[in-house]
């Protein structure tokens, strides 16, 4: 139902927003950056998620100097701790997970009040969407000569889920159509605790933005 339901009012939400900016400019952001796990996601007996990166990219429509929105999309990666790490099983026998990172996609609608200080606009901004949850691994495991290591890949598909976010930020403008600015953004997520193991997914965003006014 998620499936459908999601992508559905996202488009909805975009053609109103369109519809009804025809006479607003309109601005693109580019936005490379961290995200920090938090609650149960950064639990060492859950999540286990570490700090990663994310980049992400946003068109807005502005309709007036404080008001603006649009449509947003940003992908996360972040390791679990146990990348990188070896298990001694007994024996002789091992396992290594070469591979085990989180992926959050993220896509959904935003709304964004500025103020106006000469060349200098700091902003609320909140929004909701679907995040896309997935768990990417590669495990080894081996054992005393002459047994062959072994290797196993594969993707723990979390599912498409709700969630929201909101935010502080400020932009500075370098030209007139240029703008540079940093923003943090706190997102919450809801999960089915039966496959995640928690309810929720929970990370900040701490992020640049590089943006570009076309009107």
């Amino acid at each position: 139902m998620m499936h459908r339901v999601l992508p559905t009012a996202l488009v909805f939400a975009f053609l109103f927003t369109s519809s009804t900016a025809q006479a607003a400019k309109f601005a693109a952001t580019f936005y490379p950056g961290a995200t920090i796990p938090v609650g149960d996601f950064a639990a060492d007996s859950l999540g286990n998620a570490q700090t990663g990166f994310q980049f992400g990219a946003a068109l807005d429509a502005k309709f007036n100097e404080h008001l603006s929105a649009g449509i947003e999309f940003s992908w996360a990666i972040n390791n679990n701790g146990l990348e990188g790490k070896k298990e001694d099983l007994g024996g002789g026998f091992y396992t290594r997970a070469d591979q085990y990172e989180y992926n959050v996609r993220q896509y959904g609608v935003r709304g964004r009040y500025s103020l106006n200080m000469g060349t200098f606009h700091p902003f609320a901004l909140v929004g909701i969407g679907a995040y896309d949850v997935e768990l990417n691994y590669d495990i080894a495991l081996g054992g005393p000569v002459p047994t062959q290591e072994v290797k196993q890949s594969g993707t723990t598909d979390y599912g498409t889920q709700f969630g929201g976010r909101g935010g502080l930020g400020f932009e500075c403008d370098v030209s007139p159509k240029v703008l540079l600015g940093l923003g943090a953004n706190y997102n919450y997520v809801s999960m089915d605790e039966a496959k995640f193991g928690s309810s929720s997914l929970e990370f900040w965003e701490v992020r640049a933005s590089i943006g570009h006014n076309f009107k």
